[in-house]
């Protein structure tokens, strides 16, 4: 279950690194890029915060 979290963590920090400079690029709309964003903040917030606050040795 952890790993999972992990990469799912992951690919929505990729999620929210990618629109901003697709954005630059001037190949995204700025309302897509927010709404995105927001989606991916929400995913990263909940599915980092149970493998990053548990303890290394709990189960």
């Amino acid at each position: 279950m952890r790993a999972i979290a992990q990469i799912i963590s992951w690919l929505s920090l990729v999620a929210l690194t990618v629109p901003s400079i697709l954005y630059l690029a001037g190949s995204m709309d700025l309302d897509t890029v927010k709404r995105i964003m927001l989606v991916a903040s929400l995913v990263w917030f909940l599915s980092a915060t149970p493998w990053m606050w548990k303890e290394k040795g709990a189960s």
